[in-house]
């Protein structure tokens, strides 16, 4: 344990790692000046996927659903959220091919609406299709969001999504672990433990045996 606070107690090592924590922090600068340039982004995210009755309903004939006075059987409820997370807005001559979800061979999309806008001025429409949900290619600002509700016969669980957007591609919201920012805080958190062990160091308020070792090295 001695040797290694000898060479934090050094004053080059402490040189190097003050030099280090300001590299480090001039690196976390410069991400955030990157991540904060001006671009293109959207994604889309599942909200919902649910069957609206159990299998035990349908089997017992308790509950049926009618669609235009046609029975559907094996009934989901789908919705999705589509956000433009860019700094530049998407417009509608930037679609080469709209955005649509679209579902497997005997499986039939039944309803198709926007249910949800942000902000309501967004002149949001889908056309359906038996197997194919498309979004009218419309302007979506920054930050601004839809939520697009399905209700599917005879569903399955597979949804296919495609859009081809010049500049951008449509892409499905990262988790927490694959967020760009995730790198970021990690260094930015690792370089303040760096500095809050050598404050520590000389507060003394590092646990015994570390403390002692290190006062050991002063004397």
């Amino acid at each position: 344990m001695q040797p290694i606070w000898e060479f934090l107690t050094r004053n080059d090592a402490r040189n190097a790692i003050a030099i280090a924590a300001i590299l480090i922090s001039a690196t976390v600068a410069i991400s955030l000046y990157r991540l904060s340039r001006r671009r293109k982004s959207i994604v889309y995210e599942f909200l919902s996927m649910t069957r609206l009755l159990s299998m035990q309903e349908e089997i017992a004939g308790r509950v049926r659903i009618l669609v235009d006075g046609v029975d559907v059987q094996d009934v989901g409820l789908v919705q999705i959220r589509i956000v433009n997370t860019g700094t530049d807005p998407i417009r509608a001559a930037d679609y080469v091919r709209p955005i649509s979800f679209s579902v497997d061979e005997g499986v039939r999309i039944v309803e198709a609406e926007i249910a949800d806008k942000k902000p309501e001025s967004i002149d949001a429409t889908i056309a359906k299709e038996d197997q194919r949900a498309t979004l009218i290619p419309t302007l979506i600002n920054s930050k601004e969001s839809l939520v697009i509700k399905l209700l599917i016969a005879n569903f399955n669980g597979n949804i296919k999504t495609d859009a081809r957007i010049e500049g951008v591609e449509l892409k499905p919201k990262p988790s927490l672990r694959d967020s760009k920012w995730t790198p970021i805080i990690v260094t930015a958190f690792k370089a303040a433990m760096v500095v809050q062990g050598l404050g520590a160091a000389e507060v003394g308020i590092l646990p015994d045996d570390f403390r002692n070792d290190y006062k050991k090295t002063k004397e």
